[in-house]
């Protein structure tokens, strides 16, 4: 059985905002059985929360933006991939800004964080999203493909002066060393341009620093899919193929996959903690 877990302590970070400029602060605190990730705004005169789920997400200039009404919360993907990718189930987190920090460009500070404050197990079991036949999503060239598994399985193909793939099983043990080192990409080219905050003016695209992985880039993709695979708001395995793909087509995949939930009435928050009721879809 897989038990939910969550943070020890709290812990904060700060950093320079990638787009809106300035600092933010972000403290990661823990929260009960059942929370899930919840974010809130604390730098308005009062918080605005910003439940986790793909329907309040949007994809802008390749980054994922959560909206609660009028409000916004810019960035949130580096983060999501943290908590997700250190297994953390319940979290509550309070940014003091419209936009979580740059930091290095990967999720590697949020994973720092978690190894100081630590982790507990909370003694009640996770949800669990299965289903049971495969789903395709092609945007034209790209595609991404979902079929069932024992537990998450990721593997992700990527074109950049030749083919870089990469695949990852036991995410939990695996994301820390392996994947949130893993930093963003942009155009331009380092050290021409002052990186992050002036390299994404260019029109070139290149990695803008010297390389931590010699496949940086699809290493990084795997990080982006395992932040939007948080959006689901509870743990599905599955064993997915991407090949250059990004937010929007896993954004669109997770929205197919709930509406097929919710249409045919298969009620998985009602179900066994230990699994749900599969969910069926035409083969892909």
């Amino acid at each position: 059985m897989s038990l939910q877990k969550t943070l020890k302590a709290p812990f904060e970070l700060v950093g320079p905002c990638l787009w809106s400029g300035g600092l933010s602060r972000v403290r990661v605190s823990p929260a009960e059985p059942d929370t899930g990730l919840l974010l809130r705004r604390i730098d308005k005169s009062a918080s605005v929360t910003f439940p986790v789920c793909v329907e309040n997400a949007q994809v802008r200039s390749h980054m994922v933006v959560l909206r609660t009404g009028e409000d916004e919360l810019v960035f949130v993907e580096h983060l999501l991939a943290a908590l997700w990718g250190m297994g953390i189930d319940n979290a509550c987190v309070d940014v003091d800004g419209v936009e979580l920090p740059f930091l290095d460009g990967s999720a590697l500070p949020y994973v720092q964080g978690i190894k100081k404050a630590g982790v507990v197990t909370q003694g009640v079991s996770r949800l669990l999203l299965e289903v049971s036949a495969s789903l395709v999503v092609i945007e034209g060239a790209r595609f991404l493909y979902v079929s069932p598994a024992a537990e998450l399985r990721l593997s992700y193909a990527f074109l950049h002066r030749g083919l870089m793939v990469r695949r990852f099983q036991n995410i939990e043990e695996v994301f820390a060393s392996q994947i949130a080192p893993a930093r963003t990409f942009a155009v331009g080219s380092y050290p021409e341009f002052s990186y992050p905050f002036d390299v994404h003016r260019s029109g070139r695209l290149s990695f803008p620093y010297p390389a931590r992985f010699a496949d940086e880039m699809p290493r990084h993709k795997v990080l982006d899919l395992i932040g939007d695979l948080a959006l689901i708001g509870i743990r599905a395995p599955l064993k997915i193929r991407a090949f250059g793909t990004g937010h929007r087509e896993t954004h669109k995949v997770i929205k197919i996959l709930l509406k097929e939930v919710l249409d045919d009435s298969f009620g998985y928050r009602r179900h066994s903690r230990q699994t749900a009721s599969p969910l069926s879809l035409p083969d892909g």
